[in-house]
């Protein structure tokens, strides 16, 4: 990752850490998301799962029982898309959060940066204007 020299600087450190403390929150954030994806579709899965175990069990006969095995197959390949894809999104608005923070902190940095640099040269102006005379100008035509 790159950092930029003036998001670091001492003047900007408060800001830099909040800045730092609101990616962690949105990461973690995601990251508890997907956590909570993945598991809600484990326990999905075991409950298929034994819910076709308890029917196969109660199967009276071979071509009941036949039946009732197929049904225990794997996941269905739509379901582990939609997975995929809720997944993906919480990556993606993820990505478009932590981006928004970053963002707004170069805005501030860039508009701190400016008000600094304009306060610095300041004194510069008033000097500059206090030690020249003023001149009447005439307009000609």
């Amino acid at each position: 990752m790159y950092y930029h020299p003036f998001m670091f600087e001492w003047s900007n450190a408060d800001r830099t850490f909040a800045t730092c403390r609101a990616c962690v929150d949105v990461w973690l954030d995601g990251v508890a998301r997907q956590q909570q994806a993945h598991s809600e579709a484990v326990s999905a899965f075991h409950a298929r799962q034994l819910d076709a175990l308890r029917a196969l069990a109660e199967a009276r006969d071979a071509a009941e029982f036949a039946a009732r095995l197929l049904a225990c197959a794997d996941p269905k390949a739509l379901e582990l898309a939609a997975l995929s894809t809720r997944l993906g999104g919480i990556v993606a608005e993820t990505h478009r959060k932590l981006g928004d923070v970053v963002g707004s902190h170069a805005d501030q940095a860039r508009a701190s940066w400016i008000h600094e640099t304009d306060a610095a040269d300041e004194p510069r102006r008033k000097a500059a204007t206090r030690a020249r005379a003023p001149v009447r100008r005439q307009m000609t035509a």
